[in-house]
């Protein structure tokens, strides 16, 4: 048994117009654009900190994350097991549950 394809079935081989509006660069942003105002206070930031000692600068905390915590707890129960393990309670490890400091960037 042998198969023929209709002339024009198939793949086209250009895209359409359609199809070309939905092309464009899959490259992340390598910085945000920023309006005026938001640079103006980035720079009287960098310019305040020029004169900072390295006791001010140990309060900064620096990170490329979106949200942290400076504490270690985050409110979470941990629980650690093999694999293969479920609802074992004894690989519950209950921590600290208070609030804590946290950064929401």
């Amino acid at each position: 048994m042998s198969f023929t394809r209709r002339p024009g079935s198939g793949r086209p081989r250009q895209t359409s117009h359609r199809e070309d509006r939905h092309i464009g660069t899959r490259c992340p942003l390598r910085e945000l654009p920023l309006t005026p105002t938001p640079r103006l206070l980035r720079l009287e930031w960098c310019h305040a900190g020029g004169n900072w000692t390295s006791a001010g600068l140990n309060q900064v905390v620096f990170s490329n994350k979106s949200r942290f915590n400076i504490s270690s707890d985050d409110n979470r129960v941990r629980v650690w097991r093999p694999c293969g393990e479920r609802l074992n309670l004894a690989f519950s490890l209950q921590r600290h549950t208070a609030p804590t400091a946290g950064v929401m960037v």
